[in-house]
């Protein structure tokens, strides 16, 4: 599954928790992948932020993880 196809899932998991017409099982079923689907989504998206790099103005490049403020960009 694609990041965004992951999002899209967690997205109708979060509808359907929020509208309580499943049973308890289903919820917690729902609730569990749901979970899990987090969890990859952060994973995913902590392994890119930390591969990024930011090219500076006077073409230094700077880690994505070195940046403090916006006014290194």
């Amino acid at each position: 599954m694609t990041f965004e196809e992951k999002k899209l899932r967690l997205e109708e998991i979060i509808k359907k928790l929020e509208s309580n017409v499943q049973s308890l099982d289903e919820n917690v079923s729902l609730y569990k992948e749901g979970k899990q689907l987090l969890e990859e989504l952060n994973k995913e998206l902590n392994e890119t932020l930390t591969s990024l790099s930011f090219v500076v103005k006077d073409g230094r490049v700077i880690p994505f993880s070195e940046i403090d403020s916006k006014k290194d960009i």
